[in-house]
């Protein structure tokens, strides 16, 4: 079986403020192809309904090198590469025209009885999944549960109409939008017009990614602090990025 191949051109509705595509509209893609795929291989939104089930996103882990600027013309392959009795797991890689790949997606899946409201057994779909599954490896790691974190609250959100779906949940494209509005929107505005003006490269100077070392010689960032950075101006795309580290500091 070869992976399935949906072939793109960024509109402007896709894309963001900066002209290039949102993260949101990248998901709603990204998922729709899913459920292309799973309608032509049938086993799709309507073929589950008939017995009150449906596809429901369990986790998705999604790394973007970049976002692709409107108008430009993309590929995404998609394919999946294995199941369990809770999950069946579907890959995405996602080529720019010149050939270069910039995305990449690991996503699982569980199907929802729609009676229980609780994950159905994936064994019911074995024949489906074994004429369909391709022998790939998957483009990422694979998602997987978070540990605790510790954070603070810098937005409420009131669900809404336009937030849930047909399988009565918040929709996913909503979640995603909801995180980046929380953020301050200086950030890709500023870092696009760096590139724009000409600048395609960008050096970061941590010194150090050790804490401990960092407070010692007086510095105020953390390493959070540049990883952030860090993945900001690869978010952006078409600048380099350089690190300058010291060896040998005190502590």
């Amino acid at each position: 079986m070869e992976k399935s191949i949906f072939k793109y051109k960024i509109d402007p509705k896709h894309v963001d403020f900066t002209g290039r595509m949102s993260v949101s509209s990248m998901f709603d893609l990204i998922l729709g192809a899913a459920g292309d795929d799973a309608h032509s291989r049938g086993f799709g939104v309507e073929t589950l309904a008939k017995n009150n089930y449906g596809w429901v996103l369990s986790r998705i882990c999604f790394e973007l090198d970049y976002q692709p600027k409107k108008y430009s013309d993309f590929t995404l392959y998609t394919w999946i590469s294995d199941y369990n009795r809770l999950a069946s797991t579907r890959n995405f890689q996602l080529v720019d025209a010149s050939g270069q790949e910039f995305g990449r997606a690991v996503s699982q899946w569980c199907m929802l009885d729609f009676n229980t409201r609780m994950p159905a057994d994936m064994n019911a779909m074995a024949q489906a999944h074994e004429g369909n599954m391709v022998d790939a490896p998957s483009p990422c790691e694979r998602p997987r549960r978070l540990a605790a974190v510790e954070g603070e609250l810098v937005a409420q959100h009131r669900v809404v109409y336009s937030d849930i779906d047909f399988n009565l949940h918040m929709n996913t494209m909503r979640y995603i939008d909801i995180i980046f509005d929380s953020m301050p929107i200086e950030v890709p505005e500023k870092m696009e017009a760096l590139r724009d003006s000409g600048v395609d490269r960008v050096s970061i100077n941590p010194q150090t990614m050790n804490d401990a070392v960092l407070k010692n010689i007086g510095r105020s960032h953390t390493a959070e602090d540049i990883r952030a950075a860090y993945d900001t101006v690869r978010s952006v795309g078409g600048m380099a990025v350089n690190m300058d580290l010291i060896a040998g500091l005190p502590g």
